[in-house]
């Protein structure tokens, strides 16, 4: 009975949710474990399958390196341990040891031009006796000028070595190149065999696909390499070429791009006595690797993605609707259970909430015809309120415009042009400005300085129709003042120059002046009006500021200032408002202290710092 009653109460939102929770728990989530589980389990085969791809091509690559240098060493080996030839090198040339000379070039020529493997092959010797001709060459002065002989150790008969060279175009290439030692009995000479492989040939036999693949000795720079860049440079991982029999397989950057990559070792072939202890090194990158097991494994994630968002949009596009009807019913009973009788007329679906809703309309239909009389008079007197809502619109339509007063003052001025009256027509204008700035200001909470300005000088040019000579005014702005920029409270300024003029200039007959400055210092603008008038004694004025600054005050005087002052204090804090300044003889100062923060834009604030700096330093480099 309970659980039932909680039931009931259950809104149909809680069954939307319920609804989503079932069908996740029991579809979403295991799609989700599975689609994860299966894109993971993908995604570490596609891995192995390129790692083994990869070690596959690296020991291709390292066979091929070992079947060529193999290859090449034995072909010399039967050159190097050839005692004739030694003999040949360790004693002085004569007619005796011609035919040795002519057979070792004879047999090297044939070796250089059968064998494709082969950029070159000479002997170098330091025997002065020896001449130099085709394949053997006489270094009188030493060996120390050859690139190979400086990787070539001096207990050491056979090396290995990718020693640059310049060929005769200029060019530098990076060969790989067999260093051999002739054995010599106790002889003051000595005497290398150096072979220097063709790096075309290299790359005709080892590049057979778009891998990146490089190769090095020892800790060396890169001899060979797919791509042109990487020669003479260290391979990737050198450092960890310590490890003579160092294997790699994993991610390496090259060219800015993880790579798969396959890192071999492979020792060259050696024999007795001519043992070398080189060790080189095979890198075989596929840079597509992980661009396609991670293309593969987001078109997997999609595929998952969707078939989880398809169901799970039915679903809630189902459970939405279900939830919909049930909060469509549980809304009409409620509005009835409320006196509310004014419910749906109708309502989706053919199913148990239908019948349920059909008997509810019939029980509302019957208790809303005994309410109608109620509603009729409800509907009259709305009928009544209406018509007095009209009788007040037209009273208001009736009331005197506040513009036609400006309206007709512009008659007149027009008026006044048509007779040549000019100064009736300027003052017309000017008083027409005046009020037409009033009005528009009437009310609101902001307005621009410039605009403030303006209306002043309409004030300030009446004046001095009136008075003449006796008002004179000047208005100081700097350069890097955009009036525009700031926004301050509607007539703050027309009041206190009506002040400096009323007051001020009381005891003025001619000469009166009236100057209006604006300074900024931060954070604070200022703006200063004085007048040179009379000015007051010490006591005047402080009678003056105890009327001002006095919030409650039952005389009427210097309201005006008082006004300008409260309105600034409420707008911008009790740190801002206005001072007065006076002196007998010596004029009155009023200084308006209104905060940049609240008057300008930020970004105009910054703009305005950057030319106010840079105005400053040409002002200083005038100067000086």
């Amino acid at each position: 009975m309970i659980i039932e009653k909680i039931k009931s109460h259950i809104p149909g939102s809680k069954i939307k949710k319920q609804i989503t929770f079932i069908f996740l728990l029991s579809s979403i989530i295991p799609i989700c474990v599975v689609g994860l589980f299966a894109i993971i389990n993908a995604r570490k085969q596609m891995l192995s399958y390129y790692e083994t791809q990869l070690e596959t091509e690296a020991i291709r690559v390292k066979s091929t390196l070992f079947d060529i240098t193999t290859s090449v060493r034995t072909n010399t080996q039967s050159i190097i341990e050839n005692q004739s030839f030694r003999n040949l090198f360790n004693t002085s040339y004569s007619d005796d040891t011609k035919a040795a000379y002519d057979l070792i070039n004879s047999q090297l020529e044939t070796y250089y031009s059968t064998s494709a493997a082969i950029k070159s092959i000479n002997v170098y010797t330091d025997n002065p006796d020896i001449p130099s001709n085709g394949h053997i060459y006489c270094l009188p002065d030493g060996f120390t000028k050859e690139p190979w002989y400086l990787h070539m150790s001096a207990n050491t008969y056979t090396t290995w070595t990718s020693a640059p060279y310049v060929d005769r175009f200029g060019n530098t290439q990076y060969e790989l190149t067999l260093i051999e030692k002739f054995l010599t009995n106790d002889s003051p000479y000595s005497t290398y065999l150096v072979t220097r492989l063709d790096s075309n040939s290299l790359r005709n036999r080892i590049l057979v696909n778009n891998n990146i693949i490089m190769a090095s000795i020892d800790q060396g720079r890169v001899f060979f390499s797919s791509e042109s860049g990487w020669l003479w440079k260290y391979m990737p991982h050198y450092s960890e070429f310590k490890n003579q029999t160092y294997s790699y397989t994993g991610p390496v950057t090259i060219n800015n791009k993880e790579c798969m990559t396959s890192i071999k070792t492979f020792i060259p072939y050696q024999s007795i006595p001519y043992q070398s202890d080189n060790h080189m090194y095979v890198l075989v990158s596929d840079k597509n690797a992980y661009d396609n097991i991670n293309q593969i494994t987001i078109l997997y994630s999609v595929i998952l993605l969707f078939a989880t968002l398809v169901p799970l949009g039915i679903i809630l596009f189902f459970s939405n609707y279900f939830s919909m009807r049930i909060q469509t019913l549980k809304t009409a009973m409620h509005q009835a259970s409320l006196g509310d009788y004014n419910i749906i007329d109708t309502f989706r679906g053919d199913d148990e909430l239908s019948d349920t809703f059909n008997d509810l309309k019939t029980t509302v239909n019957y208790i809303h015809e005994k309410e109608t009389i109620y509603y009729q008079a409800k509907l009259k007197e709305q009928k009544i309120l209406n018509s007095q809502q009209q009788m007040e619109f037209k009273m208001l339509a009736s009331q005197i415009n506040p513009h036609f007063l400006y309206n007709t003052l512009e008659t007149i001025r027009m008026q006044a042009v048509a007779h040549g009256n000019r100064d009736v027509s300027d003052s017309i204008n000017l008083l027409g400005k005046t009020m037409h700035y009033v009005l528009e200001n009437t009310g609101t909470e902001s307005t621009t300085i410039e605009k403030e300005i303006k209306h002043v000088i309409s004030y300030l040019e009446i004046q001095r129709l009136r008075f003449g000579d006796r008002v004179n005014y000047k208005i100081n702005v700097p350069p890097y003042l955009n009036l525009e920029q700031f926004h301050i409270l509607p007539l703050l300024l027309q009041p206190i120059v009506e002040n400096s003029i009323v007051h001020g200039l009381e005891g003025v007959t001619q000469n009166g002046h009236v100057e209006i400055s604006f300074i900024l210092e931060e954070p604070n603008l200022y703006v200063t009006i004085h007048d040179n008038g009379e000015g007051m004694d010490e006591e005047t004025l402080q009678k003056l500021k105890d009327r001002i600054y006095q919030k409650n005050l039952s005389t009427a005087s210097s309201i005006g200032l008082r006004n300008i002052n409260m309105r600034l204090t409420l707008m911008y804090g009790e740190d801002y408002g206005l001072e007065v300044d006076s002196k007998n003889s010596a004029g009155t100062t009023i200084t308006l202290t209104l905060p940049l923060s609240k008057i300008i834009d930020k970004n105009d604030l910054f703009d305005l710092y950057l030319m106010r700096d840079k105005y400053l330093e040409q002002e200083l480099e005038y100067d000086e």
